[in-house]
């Protein structure tokens, strides 16, 4: 650390760390109200994308070694099926293939092995 003041906001599994001057006051209602520099910033952080609980199911069951066969036939739907959910996971994520998807989705929390 550096010995400048900071504060840690933790939103939807991520931490944002502001270093230097930060300024905050509570409010009347008990809350926090953030200096227009540091809202600006916390507009500016993109949002974790969303995924369904089956996205979040099927991607666990890659992170295991699975095969799209094999997702398909534990969860009583088809191979095509879980192709199309891990596609669309690819695409929220930025990833170009579901083995990047894992990794992504393991680096920022979206999903724990």
């Amino acid at each position: 650390d550096n010995g400048m003041p900071h504060v840690d906001v933790h939103s939807n599994g991520r931490e944002i760390r502001f270093t230097g001057l930060v300024r905050f006051r509570s409010t009347d209602a008990g809350g926090t109200a953030f200096s227009p520099e540091i809202k600006a910033m916390l507009k500016s952080e993109p949002h974790p994308p969303e995924l369904t609980d089956r996205q979040r199911e099927i991607l666990e069951k890659t992170s295991e070694g699975l095969s799209s066969d094999e997702i398909a036939g534990l969860l009583g739907i088809s191979s095509y099926a879980v192709n199309q959910h891990l596609d669309t996971v690819r695409r929220k994520l930025g990833a170009s293939s579901r083995t990047e998807a894992v990794a992504i989705a393991i680096r920022k929390h979206f999903l724990k092995i």
